[in-house]
């Protein structure tokens, strides 16, 4: 019997091919290399989730933030020397994240070297919970929109004036004073945490953070601040608003 095919039948066969098709072409368009992060007291975050150019680099000593650093003041002493035969190219900064799309990381010499072809490679700066590690999550930050630091200590200065934590940099330079900083780590400890652990980071935030809008970051996680509460509650026939108010006191308190 010869199969029938609806205008609808081909039209939804033909939006999941080409949905698959643009979908398989995005995946092919571009790598992924993510970017070390340390502070200068601790061991650095291995780079991990490497392109294939980079697998035999595991292990490499340097950093890729030393190297980083190391690059930008090749840069600055170029830019100082003011040659007219120098490569204008050579000397334009970029951020931390460009870095893989116009310079490739070779871990055995610990630098990185520019690229012959163009390749589209997207830079990812390890994630960094902000409960666990807050002046590497404002390093992290800072590394996003400074782009000719040739150290930590240029990172921490801003018009002049050198600030003690990395913090206090992105305060000056009007980077956390948003809550998004805050959102981000009630998400990450909403899909990691205890309930009554993400208790204790909302009440660290609310003490030590001064968040623009308190209420709006409670009413945005008030149920995973009360999840446990809130099973409690269903098993004995109480209400929700019972067991968010719960967690409020305790959080008030």
């Amino acid at each position: 019997m010869k199969q029938t095919h609806t205008l609808m039948d081909v039209v939804s066969h033909r939006q999941k091919y080409d949905g698959d098709y643009l979908l398989l072409k995005f995946k092919k368009s571009h790598s992924i290399q993510r970017l070390g992060i340390i502070l200068p007291s601790q061991y650095r975050i291995a780079n991990l989730d490497q392109i294939q150019e980079d697998l035999a680099d595991v292990g490499q000593r340097g950093s890729t933030l030393d190297a980083y650093f190391k690059h930008n003041k090749q840069i600055k002493e170029l830019r100082e020397l003011s040659q007219s035969n120098v490569d204008l190219d050579n000397m334009e900064y970029h951020y931390y994240w460009q870095m893989p799309e116009h310079f490739r990381w070779v871990g055995r010499s610990s630098k990185w070297e520019r690229r012959i072809r163009h390749r589209r490679v997207i830079g990812r700066i390890h994630n960094v919970n902000y409960a666990a590690q807050p002046e590497l999550y404002h390093l992290r930050l800072l590394l996003y929109h400074v782009k000719d630091a040739t150290n930590f200590e240029d990172l921490r200065t801003v018009n002049d004036t050198q600030y003690q934590t990395y913090k206090q940099a992105c305060l000056a330079r009007g980077l956390a004073y948003d809550d998004q900083q805050w959102i981000e780590g009630l998400r990450e400890s909403a899909l990691s945490k205890m309930p009554v652990a993400m208790r204790s980071l909302f009440i660290q935030i609310l003490i030590d953070g001064s968040p623009e809008n308190p209420k709006r970051l409670w009413d945005t996680f008030k149920e995973n601040l009360s999840e446990d509460f809130i099973h409690a509650a269903r098993r004995n026939g109480q209400s929700v608003n019972s067991a968010i108010n719960r967690a409020y006191r305790i959080i008030a308190h």
